[in-house]
């Protein structure tokens, strides 16, 4: 149940549902507790094209560029030393 059918629901509970003549208490607000089943599939399906790569993939990745600046740093401190020694 979503916080404003919890809402509602609490409002019934207090006042009766029979005081306000309505099943639900109209507070002027659209209940947006919920989404369509078109909305489900629309996203379900945005998340399985997703960007985003596994934790294998990011400890990989992560890897790579570890290895990577340390092969940057080991050419420029080679360079560093030539220079010097030149």
């Amino acid at each position: 149940m979503g916080k404003n059918q919890q809402y509602k629901a609490i409002q019934r509970a207090r006042l009766g549902a029979s005081s306000t003549g309505h099943d639900e208490i109209e507070d002027g607000m659209v209940d947006g507790s919920f989404h369509s089943p078109e909305w489900h599939a629309a996203r379900l399906a945005s998340l399985e094209t997703s960007h985003a790569v596994t934790w294998e993939e990011f400890k990989m990745k992560q890897k790579e560029d570890e290895m990577r600046k340390g092969e940057l740093e080991v050419d420029k401190d080679k360079m560093i030393r030539e220079s010097e020694a030149h």
